[in-house]
């Protein structure tokens, strides 16, 4: 009789070959979409012979010369497309079969992948923070002007970095530290660089000017916006601009920005 170990391990072992199965797919079907189609087409013209790749579009068949030269690797590729379709068609069928498997235990295909794709994005999340924290841990204490510590150790250069940092910090969102920007033909330092949580796929940097009473702070503040407006960066798209007035930094404007821009 199975016991509900048993049960439970087969379930997960399910759930990864499904997994698998999933990913297989889908890189056989990215790797078809570029891959060569149609089939080489021999004709002879007297002694000579000649090939044409002829494709099927829309109804219409389609021919284009092939040169001698050419015959034997546009060969190869056509070979390697129909081993890979046929590879494509078995792994649907078994795609299909552990679908079926996975309803007798009322789990749906979706919901694995969705799982699996959750488990990922935190696995990259966690080794970005550990890198990022690598990185601090190599940063010289006080060194290049920062004396302020954050919660997960490194050193900035004011308690507006420190605040930012310490907030990036508990909401879980990856960030590092004064990353570099390149700004046309110029490396610069931003202030920070962080990764969205809703879309980890979107990533910002962060400038945070907080001495624009100072008339030189603002000339140099404003240079560098124009930089980064010409390289493509826009706020709210891929870049983030804070400001800071004698009043000090409002934790909870940058609560609603990071939502707005949707980061958490």
């Amino acid at each position: 009789m199975e016991t509900a170990m048993e049960r439970v391990d087969y379930l997960e072992r399910l759930k990864q070959e499904y997994c698998l199965t999933y990913l297989k797919v889908q890189r056989l079907t990215k790797e078809l979409a570029g891959a060569i189609r149609g089939t080489l087409v021999k004709k002879k013209v007297g002694k000579y012979s000649y090939y044409d790749l002829q494709v099927w579009e829309e109804g219409k068949r389609k021919r284009t010369y092939v040169r001698k030269e050419e015959v034997e690797r546009i060969q190869s590729q056509i070979e390697v497309r129909r081993h890979q379709e046929e590879e494509l068609r078995g792994q649907k069928r078994y795609l299909e079969e552990l679908r079926k498997c996975l309803r007798h235990f009322r789990v749906k295909g979706e919901a694995v992948m969705e799982s699996y794709e959750a488990e990922r994005r935190e696995s990259v999340r966690q080794d970005r923070e550990k890198e990022a924290e690598r990185e601090a841990a190599r940063q010289k204490p006080y060194g290049e002007g920062c004396r302020y510590r954050t919660v997960r150790g490194e050193y900035v250069r004011s308690k507006s970095e420190q605040v930012i940092a310490n907030l990036l910090y508990a909401l879980g969102i990856p960030y590092r530290y004064e990353p570099k920007v390149r700004l046309g033909k110029r490396e610069v330092r931003g202030d920070f660089w962080l990764q969205s949580k809703v879309n980890p796929r979107r990533e910002y940097y962060w400038e945070h000017y907080g001495m624009m009473e100072e008339e030189e702070y603002r000339e140099k503040a404003a240079e560098k916006q124009r930089e980064y407006r010409g390289n493509g960066y826009r706020v709210g798209k891929n870049l983030i601009e804070t400001y800071e007035d004698k009043g000090g930094l409002d934790a909870q404007e940058i609560m609603n920005m990071l939502k707005v821009y949707k980061i958490i």
